[in-house]
């Protein structure tokens, strides 16, 4: 199945840029609610997983809050969101790193497996660096054109959006160094950079979607 990975520090247009990506292809865009999974998979909860995952403390609540509802009706319901194969067998013990990074792994590559998808984080690029028909996009920008988008995408002074930002690329850069030995800017993981300070985020839109072989309607979405 096709799997696009895009990627970039907050303020690039990543988090802009995938879900719109995902519409437009008609395929299931993929972020948070991947920790929801994990925890369903190692019977522990949205909170821990955020914990191991070292979400940052300021957002781990707000995650938590949000996936918790979804976490309780998945674990409730007797049908999983998808087929995740015969990875996982709940254990109940205490969750470690090296039981996390699995999970995350087998997570992503069964959900490649039964379906198409968008994925923005959580080192996917490096996850499905093998992965048949996979791309893997890095949008990139100066602080001076993330700042604004912070500040307008989060409603907060400047002052707050440069240490959004500082909180943020630093816990992302560490976990991807953690996890996966690399750097996040590395341009080896990638098939594809842009550069957003010239590009638009639409324009980027658009260049993703023709690299996958958009549907015919596609480019006439794209545009509207």
């Amino acid at each position: 199945m096709p799997a696009i990975t895009i990627r970039g520090l907050i303020g690039s247009g990543a988090y802009l840029v995938a879900p719109e990506v995902a519409r437009i292809m008609n395929v299931r865009y993929v972020d948070r609610q991947i920790l929801s999974e994990i925890a369903r998979h190692l019977d522990t909860t949205v909170e821990e997983v955020a914990d191991i995952d070292h979400v940052p403390w300021g957002l781990r609540g707000r995650i938590a809050k949000e996936l918790g509802r979804a976490f309780e009706q998945i674990s409730a319901g007797p049908v999983a969101p998808f087929d995740l194969g015969p990875h996982y067998v709940p254990t109940g013990e205490v969750l470690t790193e090296e039981k996390y990074i699995s999970a995350l792994e087998s997570v992503i590559h069964d959900m490649v497996e039964t379906e198409s998808v968008v994925l923005v984080s959580r080192g996917a690029q490096m996850i499905l660096k093998d992965h048949p028909g996979s791309l893997h996009v890095y949008l990139q920008a100066p602080m001076e054109v993330r700042i604004p988008r912070v500040i307008d995408y989060f409603h907060i002074s400047r002052e707050d959006a440069e240490k959004k930002i500082e909180e943020l690329d630093k816990a992302h850069k560490a976990y991807i160094k953690k996890y996966f030995k690399a750097a996040v800017e590395d341009m080896e993981h990638y098939d594809l950079i842009i550069n957003t300070r010239k590009i638009s985020l639409r324009e980027a839109i658009n260049m993703i979607v023709s690299l996958v072989g958009e549907p015919e309607d596609a480019t006439k979405a794209a545009k509207t």
